[in-house]
This record gives structure tokens, C-alpha cells and sequence, in this order.
């Protein structure tokens, strides 16, 4: 027999191989004629055509070996040992079954099938494991392509047979142990059995162990990484997640470059980090998963098979990047890959299903985009051709019939907007125009009527105890939901409320996915249950909350997670107080559901004073995790800011570890006496001392209920609000700046808490030291409304507004309060005596790169205050650093005082990435994630004044509660009190509002209550101003332009579709006429022609086009609205993005900067002049 070749990269290696082919063929022709020689000769020539396929992959190469094993089997049928024979069948078997794998046709299995049992049947003893072993997968071969539960049933009793027929310390044990565990892993994956899942993780290991010096290691590496997955699937148990990542990472790296086996492998690794994505939201997972898979496409010839299965992760994978993102380039490239992909299948390959199903999820975000009736349409094709495909039973058909099922309730949805939207048409058209509209009803019915069916069916057809069952769960109680709320019935409501029951309170659901739940169930559960029974649900969901957002995630992908949860904990509020619960209880939801983001990082960063001193080491070993922890997060922020890079898995590795680290120590650290309450939410007595200095009022708002949570220093208390409704907030909120706003408000919500709390009328005059303050905490909806400039403006005596009663200060959260009130102020008041200077940092930019507006009065306006701060009685130095981010950030360490003026930008897209305008803007902005993940709480500076437009607003509407803008994220960082602005400001009025403030602060010295009073008087005095001058009753609503429209970067309406359309709704290239290829649907044609929009085509109409229609994308970025559980899905896992979509990001930032901000018009203007009602101030 000829010796195998080490066939590596090296090209005399190729060659010896082809000489020694060569010399095989010759051998052949000039050889004995006898059958046991020729039969020699062939299993040589075919050995060595073997080694040759497995290096090239070239289909030529297996078909001569599928040719030769035939000629094999016909040369030993007679007059030959069983054992030759059953060698003969075995091998014809084997490339049968590559060949399957490589064509997919249905044919090739089946006869691999039959010749596998013939080889079993021939042989006996020690030799016949081979062949059972070689049976037994390609018994699960056919289970995975038709879905045959007997198949795999049989696969599984045929892999322990070979098993249990070779001795322990045969050298093959190893992969007839690691085959195996493979079959009972799939089998747990049909049936949902944990035995069969652990017994496959304990073989998988002795398969690991005993292939040590094996070539096969990196395969059982591989399949021990997948198993792991499945656990994490079946457990949540995030360790086993990991481990799946590591395992899978060490299967690639043992695997030689050039073995083709690597592109297998580095497609593992890529899913088990999308999984991991999925479960903790970590971006550098996906975009790693990504990278892998471009280096793995770009290693693999166009022909290799394998390339599909490839090129279809990534467009998952791109799928999942864009909905994270929101930048179309990902999801215009995810869908072309996909049809890629589509297209290079045969027809009857096992993987076109699964490759169909990401393409109906990837259209079916873009429809979630952009709208468009054939982008549904197309969707739910796909999704219908890949059930179709699908034999009944098999493991992967409730996968397809769910997200055949989202697809159908989109396009239920679309078609009863359409009947909404229906024009009046003349004349003759009008009866046209009945009957479509009567067409378009009926669809719209029957589309979200089958999209139950299809779920129920998708449920029905697996076992008991199935990990998938949660998800297609919440899927069936959003079908549900969704028939009751397009058809008007309220029927269909209690079972929903149970489906989403299921899904909360399931140990197998994610957290993101119970949360999903949790949310949705708290959205209608008043109508089927008891307010006892909905309380106490609303409970549980906001228990939840802080297991979605572990410590070793970076800030921007805990935003990105919280993203979901946004009104959760206002509603669970409303449902307390519903329920007859005391304020403190509603307090309690709210603060352990909003702000979370701030709370974890606030928890790192809590005073050890006391620890330290009883404690030490558990003191000590808590900052060494929580520099971990930081550290991490800073070294991403300069990654992914300086040259776009990914963290690495070994930072990525190290911040899991050290999160479970500082998990188990935070639990010892509660078991000492004193600590039982470390980090845990406030405590009654620390609530209640956070309204020592005034009380803090919580304005809860939710679709149940809006209500004024006030603590005060000696209890709590609460103000129902009947006439505060959140649709008229809503209504307001484009006009928040206007003369009306600011009365409704007062009429509406802060008269009412004002009246309560006594503050009626303002201090007398020779008591000016006795103005009452009070800390305002929105939520939802109002979070941006300002609240402290409530009221009547138009006269002064009448004292009927806000700013004439108290000083108004914000806080995110009463957690907020509590900590920022707990920095030490760094000195002592100036008047007690000599004290060394302090820094004050000022920064002017009235000339800012690209093109932006000038500031004429920035620099005037920080010489202003330098002049002032020079002041002997200040006693501050003053510190001008270079204007550039890195620079500014070394000088807030050991500052005392921030001056800011210059741009302020609050990004919709992404709060985190809202930024004050330095030099290095463009390429290195000083971002809120940048400033949140800074920590100068050792030494607290004292107060970051930001000159700037909109630094205290929030514009992304799904993250309100969590306060993200450039005030709260500098007093995240350290900064006990901070002065911004909710919109934008005039440059010229900056320079008179800084020297009010900071004259106040000269002359009655620099403490808590002179930076509140400073503020206070100074706006109170422009207020003055405004009013003498321009305070008649006539005057225009408004204070200054309007503002920047909430929509100016959302994704435009449906008018953006191809244009090239087709009647056709089937998938088939040679399919009947279609229901729509009808006089009824030329109506349909032109009502859509009318609307400007494109009726139904086929999918295949459409396949190429997706370089074309790139233009036909007509903004930057947009809100999101994926279905409940995203559909994007990949062979064997179910991808689940919960409910609530994620706002894209600009694909241009710098153009979305000079389009709000501006570049014309007179360089005097920072921006809109609104005047005094935009200063705010946040701190003790």
C-alpha cells in the first residue's frame, strides 16, 4: 500500500503526491488482471486521490473516488473475503457521504446509507466497529436531512455499538467515543434530555484526553465547544458560554492553517461568540465573530461547499452587527451575502432552509427599517419556502415556522396600514378601489390569523421541556397581542398574558429574552389579572434588571442592552401604586430599574473608607477588580476611538473572569458584620438622608399613571397627578421650550407638588439665604422638559411659577444624589482661612474644525472668568490646556473647577457617543462614554460648568431613563455639582449668564448652596430681564427658533422601495399563477402606484439588486422595530433580539454634526437664542 503523503503548503509535497498518482494510474493499467490485485491497486490509486480531495476539495477528484469504490464493490461482490467485501461497501459508503455533503442530493445519502449496513454486515469482531461507527453517521446524516427521529434514534444505538466492540486501549476509542457524544448531543437538541447532554460533555472530554497526539483533536475540541453551547442554551449559565468560546478558539489553533478543517472550526468559534453576544451584548464578540469569518471566506477557494456555510454566518452575523449599529452598509452587505449564498446552493442541499431563514430575517429588519410591502413580501417567502423545504419532525422546523410567523404578522400589519392609508378614488376607479380595499383587509386577517397558527405549530412540534419553548412562547403571546390589537377583539389577551408568563418565569429563558417578556406582559397584564397579582409580576421583571448588565461589559454594551428595558420600571411603578403599595415600594421599583448604567459603574467606584479600615483585604482585593474592571474599559475606549480594532479575547477573557471574581467577593464582603448591605439599593434611612438639604421629587410617568414620589427628610409621600397624561406630554414635547409648555406644566404637575409641599409663594426679602431647594427626578417622557422654568411668566407678582417659589436642581436618580452628596469637598470653605490655590480649567473653542460655525464670544467669555477667578478671595489658579482630548482629560485630575464653551452635540443615535467639540473632534472625540468611564471620584473635582448647547439632553427616545448626556456624565465621573443646558444656547447671552455665576460665586464664597443660588438668581434675573423687555401678553410662544426636529435622522416612510416590480409572489421559478395576478390585484397595482409604492415580487425578481437600491435609502440611520425575537437564526441556534429595536448611528458623523449643529448663518450664534430656561444645574 502506498504511504500517506504530509501534504503541508509546500509544493514539492504536491508534486511527490501527483507523481506518486501518476505512478498508481500506470500501476493500474500494466498490472496483474486478477481481482484481488486489481482490487489493490484500486484502494491504492484511491487512497492517494483521497489525500489529494481532502487537500483540494476539487469535485473532479471525488467523483473519480465515488467511480473507483464502485468498481471496488463490483470486483469483490463474489469469490472474496467478507471483510474485503465489507472494506469495499464501507468506503463507497463514506464518499457517497461526502459527496452528499458537497451536492446535497437526496440519492447519494441514501445509497451511503445502504452501503454503511452492508459493511456492517460482512463484518464482525473488532473490525466491524469501523464500519458501525461510519453507519452511524451517516445515519445522522439522513436524520438532519429529512428529520427522521428513527434515523438518529438508530445512529445513537450503532455509535455505542462500535463503542462497546473495541477494547479501551484501542487507539480508535477516542473517536468512536467522540462520534458518540456527538449523536447524543443532537438528540438532546430534538428532545431537550440532559442526560444526554452531559453524558455527551463527559465523553467528549475522554475523546479530548485520549487523542492527545491525534490529528482528530481539534475536531472533538470543536464538537466538546458545541456541546458547551447547547448547555448555556439549556442552563443560561454563562461559565459554560465561555468555556464553549475557549474550547472553540483552541480547535482553530490546533489545526494547521492550511488544513481545510480550520474554515469548519473558525465557523464554531464565530457562532459561539455571536451566542455569547447574544446573552451578554459584548460588540466585541460580534465583531470578532466577524473578523474570523472574513479571515476564514478569504482562505477558502470560490468552489469549496463550505464557503456557503461561511458566507451565510457572516450575513448573520452582519445582521446581528446592524441591529446593533444601525448602519446600513452592514445590513445592505448581510442581505447581498445572504442571496450569495442562496445562490450558490443546489436546490436540494440540507443547508438551504437555514440559509433562506437568515434571508427572510434580514429582510424582514429591513422592512422593520424602511417599510416597504415587497421587502415583506419577500420575507415571508423565504421564510415559506424554508418550512416548506422542511420535512415535518424535523428539528429545525419550528424554527422556520416562527419566523414564518413574524414575517406574517408584518405583513398583516402592512396591509391594514395600507387599508388606513386608502385615497378616495374618482369616478370610475371608486368600485376598483372597493374591492382592493376589501382584497387588502382580507390578506391583512388572514396573514396574522396564520401567523398564530404557524407559531402554535412551531410550539406543538417539539417535546416537552424543549429549551426553544420560552422563546416560541413569547412569540405566540406577540402573534397574540398582535391579532388582538389590529382587529380590534380582545379575545386573544389572556392567552397572551399566559405565553408571556411562561417565558418570565422560565430558568431557560435569557434574561433578555424574560425581561422581553416581562415587559410586554406588563403592557396588558391589567386587563385579564388582579393589581395584586400584576405587582407582584412587575416585581420579579424589575429583580431582573441588574442580571442583564454584568460588570464585565463595556458602558457601551450595557447601553446598548438597557436599551430594551426602557419604561419598565416606570410602569412597574404605576402597577405599586395601583396596588394600594406604599411610595417607598413605587421609589424602590424605580430606582433599581432606571439609571442602571450609572448605578453599576457607581458601585465600582463606592467608598472603601470603611472597609479599608475593618477589612483590608477584602478592601484591597476589591480594588484590584474593580482596576480590572475600569482599566479594561478605558484601554476599549482608546481601541476602538484610535484605530477601529475589536478588544482582544484575552481582555475579553480577563473581564469575565474578573466579573465572577468580583461577584463572589461582593458576597463575602455582605457576610460581615456591617456589610450586609454593600452595594445593595438604598436603604429606607438612606433615602430619606438624601433629602436633607430639600426634598427630592420622583414624577413618575407611564400609559397607567403619572404620580409625584416626594422623599422627604422625615418620610416619604405621594401626589397622584390626574390631569399629568402621557399623551399630552407627548404632544408637548416638540413645543418644550414654548410659553404654553412651560403653563402647562406648572398647571398640570408643579403647582400641585409645590402647593403640597408649602412652597407657596418665594422667601421674604430680608431673608434671601431662605430660598427653599427641592431636586426634581423625570422620568420617561419628561426627563428632557424643564420643569424648574414651570409656570406664568408674563407677570411677576402673581409668584405662580417655579423659579419664583424654589431652586430647582436635577438628578438622574435618588442613587445619584446619595453619592454625588458623599464626596468630600476637596478644601474647606475659602473664608476660613489661607489655602493653597485651586485649579480652575478653562477651555474656549470659538473656532472648531470642519467647517462648524464660529463662536465669536467663547473666548471672551473664558477670559471673563479667568479675569474673575483671579480674584483674591477665589483663590483659584487658572489652566489653560491644549484644546484636544487627551490633553483636557490630564487636566480634569486634579482640577477644581471645568469652564467649557464651545460645541455640545447630543447624538440621537447614541447618547454615549454625545461629545463636546475639541480640536480632535473628528478623530478623537471626547465622548460621554469617554467621561463615564473616566473615575476622579478619589478626588472629586467640584464643578464642571459646560458652556455649550444641549449638554443635559437626551435625544434617543429608548434610553430617557438611563440620563446619558455630557452634565450627567461629567458628574458620573467625579464633578460634584455641574451647570449645563437642556438645548441650545446664544453665544452672546453665554458671556452675561458665566459672569452672573461666577461674580455670585466671588462674592458669597464656593459651596453647595452658592453654586445652586448662583444659578437660581442669575436666570431669575435674566427671567427679570425678559419680561421688562419683551413680556407683553402678545408677544410670539416662543422664546427663540424652534428647535431640531426629533425626526430630522429617522428612516423615511415607504416611498423608498426599487423600481422594478413583478405580480408574482412565489418563490418557484415554475409556480402557478399567483392569488395576486388577478383583475383585483391591478386595483391593488394602482392604489400602490398612488401611495408610491411597489406592489409584491417575487424573491428571486429581486435577487442582484441589492447594489442597486442602495440609494434608495433616504436617511443616515433610524429607529428600529425587529420583532420580538429578531429571526435572525443559524443552523442550530435560535438568535433571539428582544423586542425594541436599537436607533442606527449616522453613517457620516461629521456630516450629521455640521447638520444640526450648522455652518451658516452670523458666527454670534452658539446656536438658538432660547434665552434663560435652558440652565440647569445637577449636583448636591
Amino acid at each position: 500500500m502506498a504511504e500517506l503523503v504530509d501534504f503541508t503548503d509546500d509544493d514539492s509535497a504536491a508534486m511527490d503526491l501527483d507523481s506518486e498518482i501518476l505512478h498508481a494510474r500506470e500501476s493500474l493499467q500494466t498490472g496483474p488482471q486478477d481481482v484481488q490485485d486489481q482490487v489493490a491497486h484500486l484502494n491504492i490509486l484511491a487512497n492517494l486521490l483521497e489525500q489529494k480531495y481532502e487537500w483540494t476539495r476539487e469535485p473532479p477528484i471525488l467523483e473519480e473516488l465515488v467511480s473507483i469504490s464502485r468498481k471496488i464493490v463490483e470486483l469483490t461482490a463474489t469469490s472474496t473475503p467478507n471483510e474485503v467485501r465489507a472494506a469495499a461497501f464501507g468506503k463507497l459508503g463514506s464518499r457517497l457521504g461526502q459527496r452528499f455533503s458537497r451536492l446535497g442530493q437526496l440519492s447519494d445519502l441514501e445509497e451511503a446509507v445502504d452501503f454503511s449496513r452492508k459493511a456492517t454486515k460482512h463484518s464482525s469482531g473488532t473490525r466491524r466497529s469501523p464500519w458501525l461507527n461510519n453507519l452511524s453517521n451517516r445515519l445522522a446524516m439522513r436524520f438532519h436531512r429529512i428529520g427522521a427521529f428513527e434515523d438518529l434514534q438508530e445512529a445513537v444505538a450503532t455509535s455505542l455499538q462500535a463503542i462497546e466492540s473495541t477494547p479501551a486501549d484501542d487507539p480508535d476509542m477516542a473517536n468512536w467515543q467522540g462520534n458518540y457524544a456527538s449523536h447524543l448531543s443532537v438528540r438532546h437538541s430534538f428532545t431537550g434530555n440532559m442526560d444526554d447532554l452531559n453524558e455527551s460533555l463527559r465523553l467528549g472530554l475522554e475523546a479530548i484526553k485520549g487523542s492527545q497526539d491525534s490529528p482528530d483533536q481539534p475536531k472533538w475540541l470543536h464538537n466538546h465547544g458545541q456541546n458547551l453551547g447547547k448547555k448555556y442554551l439549556a442552563t443560561g449559565t454563562i461559565s459554560d458560554l465561555d468555556d464553549a468560546v475557549s474550547f472553540a478558539r483552541q480547535a482553530v489553533e490546533a489545526t494547521p492553517e492550511t488544513s481545510p478543517e480550520r474554515t469548519e472550526w473558525a465557523n464554531s468559534l464565530s457562532l459561539q461568540l455571536k451566542k455569547r453576544y447574544l446573552h451578554i451584548g459584548a460588540m466585541a464578540d460580534i465583531t470578532e465573530a466577524i473578523t474570523v469569518l472574513e479571515e476564514a471566506i478569504e482562505g477558502t477557494p470560490a468552489d469549496d461547499p463550505y464557503r456557503v456555510i461561511l458566507l451565510h454566518s457572516l450575513a448573520n452575523c452582519l445582521g446581528h452587527k446592524h441591529v446593533r449599529s444601525g448602519a446600513k452598509n452592514d445590513l445592505q452587505n448581510a442581505i447581498s451575502i445572504a442571496r450569495q449564498a442562496k445562490r450558490a446552493l443546489p436546490k436540494e442541499h440540507r443547508d438551504r432552509p437555514v440559509i433562506l431563514n437568515t434571508l427572510s430575517s434580514l429582510l424582514s429588519v429591513r422592512y422593520c427599517r424602511r417599510g416597504g410591502l415587497r421587502t415583506i413580501e419577500d420575507a415571508t417567502n423565504a421564510a415559506l419556502e424554508a418550512v416548506e423545504w422542511t420535512e415535518e419532525g424535523h428539528p429545525d422546523r419550528a424554527r422556520w415556522l416562527c419566523t414564518y410567523g413574524r414575517q406574517l404578522a408584518h405583513k398583516s400589519k402592512q396591509y391594514f396600514q395600507l387599508v388606513g392609508e386608502m385615497p378616495v378614488l374618482p369616478g370610475s376607479f371608486t368600485e376598483i378601489g372597493k374591492k382592493a380595499a376589501a382584497r387588502m383587509n382580507k390578506i391583512a386577517h388572514d396573514c396574522i390569523d396564520k401567523a398564530v397558527d404557524v407559531t402554535r405549530q412551531a410550539i406543538d412540534s417539539l417535546p416537552p421541556g424543549h429549551s426553544d419553548i420560552p422563546i416560541l412562547k413569547a412569540d405566540l403571546g406577540n402573534r397574540l397581542n398582535e391579532r388582538s390589537v389590529l382587529t380590534g377583539t380582545s379575545n386573544d389577551i389572556q392567552e397572551a398574558c399566559e405565553c408571556f408568563r411562561f417565558a418570565l418565569y422560565s430558568p431557560r429563558s435569557s434574561v433578555r429574552i424574560r425581561l422581553s417578556a416581562g415587559k410586554d406582559l406588563l403592557s396588558i397584564a391589567l386587563k385579564v389579572y388582579e393589581a395584586k397579582t400584576v405587582f407582584e409580576i412587575a416585581q420579579y421583571v424589575v429583580d431582573l434588571i441588574p442580571l442583564l448588565v454584568p460588570n464585565s461589559l463595556r458602558s457601551g454594551d450595557k447601553h446598548y442592552l438597557l436599551v430594551d428595558i426602557e419604561g419598565i420600571a416606570s410602569l412597574a411603578a404605576a402597577v405599586a401604586l395601583n396596588a394600594g403599595q406604599k411610595p417607598l415600594v413605587a421609589i424602590s421599583l424605580l430606582e433599581a430599574g432606571r439609571a442602571v448604567l450609572e448605578s453599576s459603574l457607581r458601585d465600582l467606584r463606592t467608598d472603601l473608607a470603611v472597609l479599608e479600615k475593618k477589612h483590608p483585604q477584602l478592601a484591597h482585593d476589591f480594588v484590584h477588580l474593580r482596576e480590572t474592571l475600569d482599566s479594561a474599559a478605558r484601554m476599549d475606549d482608546h481601541d476602538a476611538t484610535t484605530n477601529g480594532s475589536h478588544i482582544s479575547d484575552e481582555r475579553m477573557d480577563q473581564r469575565c473572569v474578573a466579573e465572577q471574581k468580583m461577584s463572589d467577593l461582593v458576597r463575602e464582603i455582605r457576610k460581615q458584620t456591617g456589610f450586609e448591605n454593600f452595594l445593595l439599593p438604598a436603604s429606607e434611612s438612606q433615602l430619606l438622608l438624601a433629602a436633607s438639604n430639600g426634598p427630592v421629587v420622583m414624577v413618575n410617568v407611564s400609559p397607567l399613571r403619572c404620580d409625584a414620589l416626594i422623599i422627604l427628610k422625615d418620610g416619604f409621600q405621594h401626589i397622584e397627578l390626574p390631569k399629568l397624561h402621557l399623551t399630552d406630554i407627548i404632544g408637548h414635547k416638540h413645543q418644550r421650550d414654548s410659553i404654553s409648555t412651560l403653563e402647562w406644566l406648572w398647571d398640570n404637575l408643579v403647582e400641585q407638588v409645590l402647593d403640597e409641599l408649602g412652597y407657596t409663594e418665594p422667601p421674604s426679602a430680608d431673608k434671601p439665604c431662605a430660598w427653599p431647594c427641592i431636586w426634581w427626578i423625570p422620568t420617561g417622557q419628561l426627563v428632557s422638559f424643564p420643569i424648574h422654568a414651570a409656570g406664568y411668566h408674563t407677570e411677576i407678582s402673581g409668584f405662580q411659577s417655579a423659579i419664583d417659589r424654589v431652586i430647582s436642581s436635577y438628578s438622574s436618580s435618588v442613587k445619584s444624589l446619595i453619592h454625588v452628596q458623599s464626596y468630600q469637598l476637596p478644601v474647606p470653605e475659602i473664608t476660613t482661612g489661607p489655602i493653597s490655590p485651586r485649579k480652575i480649567v478653562l477651555v474656549s473653542m470659538e473656532d472648531t474644525p470642519g467647517d462648524l460655525r464660529d463662536l465669536q464670544y467663547a473666548a471672551q467669555e473664558v477670559l471673563m472668568v479667568d479675569k474673575i477667578c483671579r480674584s483674591s478671595s477665589m483663590n483659584l489658579t487658572t489652566i489653560w490646556p491644549d484644546p484636544h482630548r487627551q490633553s483636557v482629560l490630564s487636566a480634569l485630575t486634579d482640577c477644581f473647577i471645568f469652564h467649557f464653551a464651545g460645541h455640545g452635540y447630543a447624538k440621537k443615535s447614541n447618547p454615549l457617543d454625545s461629545l463636546i467639540l475639541l480640536e480632535d473632534w473628528i478623530t478623537n472625540p471626547l465622548t460621554v462614554e469617554t467621561l463615564i468611564d473616566t473615575n476622579l471620584v478619589s478626588t472629586p473635582p467640584f464643578l464642571a460648568y459646560l458652556s455649550a448647547c444641549g449638554t443635559g439632553q437626551v435625544r434617543q427616545e429608548e434610553s430617557l431613563d438611563e440620563g446619558m448626556h455630557l452634565s450627567g456624565a461629567f458628574q458620573l465621573a467625579g464633578f460634584r455639582h455641574v451647570i449645563g443646558t437642556l438645548w441650545e444656547v446664544n453665544d452672546r447671552l453665554c458671556v452675561d449668564v458665566a459672569s452672573k455665576i461666577y461674580e455670585h460665586l466671588r462674592n458669597h464664597g464656593i459651596n453647595d448652596e452658592s453654586v445652586r443660588a448662583a444659578l437660581h438668581h442669575t436666570v431669575r434675573q435674566l427671567r427679570y430681564d425678559w419680561i421688562q423687555g419683551e413680556g407683553d401678553t402678545t408677544r410670539d410662544a416662543r422664546f427663540g427658533d424652534p428647535p431640531l426636529a426629533e425626526s430630522d435622522d429617522e428612516w423615511k416612510g415607504y416611498n423608498s422601495e426599487d423600481s422594478t416590480s413583478s405580480s408574482s409572489t412565489s418563490m418557484s421559478d415554475d409556480s402557478e399563477e399567483s392569488e395576486y395576478d388577478s383583475e383585483d390585484y391591478r386595483a391593488e397595482e394602482i392604489l400602490m402606484s398612488m401611495f408610491n409604492r411597489k406592489p409584491a415580487r417575487s424573491l428571486e425578481d429581486e435577487e442582484g439588486s441589492d447594489e442597486e437600491s442602495d440609494g434608495s435609502w433616504e436617511s443616515e440611520s433610524g429607529e428600529s422595530s425587529v420583532d420580538d425575537s429578531g429571526g435572525i437564526a443559524v443552523q442550530a441556534t435560535i438568535d433571539v433580539d428582544p423586542d425594541g429595536g436599537q436607533s442606527g448611528t449616522e453613517q457620516d458623523g461629521m456630516a450629521a454634526v455640521k447638520r444640526d449643529i450648522g455652518a451658516e448663518g452670523p458666527p454670534g450664534d452658539r446656536r438658538n437664542p432660547l434665552q434663560w430656561i435652558q440652565y440647569v444645574h445637577y449636583g448636591a
